[in-house]
């Protein structure tokens, strides 16, 4: 069986990203969860950085990864933060949502994902994660809470699929986009395979209507945290304005009868979803084909390799 842990789920109320309120409730999160990690260890940090557009609203918080690395560093940990974008790089994304300048003298080393071992997927085939993901001590997941176009909305769960390499996120939508579940059964098989690690979600600005890269901001002001991804995201469901039935990784989480895959079983020790505003989170009615197209797949191809020698 998977190793998920605990089903309790950690949830923080903050209006703003302000450095020491913030760090603050991560700390109380992480405390209560009991992370604890050896000085010397190594920690990845693994933000949501999806692409260079919109990245100030499509991607994890600057000031929230700040404040995660702080929280490490002050542990005596070796931090690095780590992802595979869509498109572009880790660094060039780092750069242009000021996280590199706000890392500035802080001994964190930031890394795009592009080589690493093959695992097994259930249904079938193979595909490559990242060597850094595998290699750490102990990953931190640190998610933003997005509506999705073709996922309805995506948090913890998803967020695992940036462990793959390179390109082949892009030519697993293409591959297994339009087959039946087997994309949404790629993302469990990754994020399976990088359990136990822990999860921070992004919660406080988040991306409404429609995403993962154009949606509208609004402010739900809420950080959760979990060893389980699915217990974390099953809350999340509950806050969205659409059952959970309605969001296809929700399915296939119930489908796979993982622990925490209904709010049901869930224990929530700090704080219950009450205190959020449920009127505020809307996704898509309509949810669009999973697959990307030949053409973003060229797009996103000839992106990687004009930043590589250029």
């Amino acid at each position: 069986m998977e190793s998920f842990g605990t089903t309790d789920v950690y949830l923080s109320l903050t209006k703003n990203y302000d450095g020491a309120e913030l760090k603050q409730h991560l700390q109380e999160i992480i405390a209560s969860a009991k992370v604890e990690v050896t000085p010397g260890s190594t920690v990845l940090l693994k933000p949501n950085f999806v692409t260079f557009a919109n990245s100030q609203m499509s991607c994890t918080n600057p000031f929230f990864i700040k404040a995660v690395c702080e929280i490490f560093l002050d542990l005596n940990a070796r931090v690095s933060i780590g992802d595979s974008p869509a498109f572009g790089s880790t660094k060039r994304i780092s750069g242009g949502i000021g996280l590199s300048d706000m890392l500035k003298g802080l001994p964190v080393d930031i890394v795009n994902f592009t080589k690493g071992p093959r695992i097994q997927l259930s249904k079938g085939g193979y595909i490559q994660v990242a060597s850094e993901a595998v290699e750490a001590d102990l990953m931190i997941n640190l998610p933003k809470l997005k509506a999705h176009s073709q996922l309805g909305l995506t948090a913890s769960v998803k967020n695992y699929f940036g462990c793959v390499v390179g390109t082949k996120k892009a030519v697993m939508h293409a591959k297994y986009g339009e087959v039946e579940n087997l994309f949404e059964s790629l993302i469990f098989d990754v994020m399976t395979y990088f359990q136990p690690s822990f999860n921070l979600l992004d919660g406080i600005e988040i991306m409404n209507v429609t995403g993962p890269v154009y949606g509208k901001p609004a402010q739900l002001n809420l950080i959760a945290g979990s060893w389980n991804p699915v217990a974390l995201d099953s809350v999340v469901y509950t806050l969205a304005d659409k059952p959970s039935s309605c969001y296809p990784l929700a399915l296939e989480a119930k489908a796979r009868n993982l622990p925490g895959h209904h709010v049901d079983q869930v224990f929530m020790p700090m704080m219950e979803t009450k205190v959020f505003d449920k009127n505020i989170f809307s996704t898509p009615d309509t949810l669009r084909d999973v697959s990307f197209s030949p053409a973003a797949l060229a797009k996103s191809a000839i992106k990687r390799l004009w930043k590589k020698y250029v």
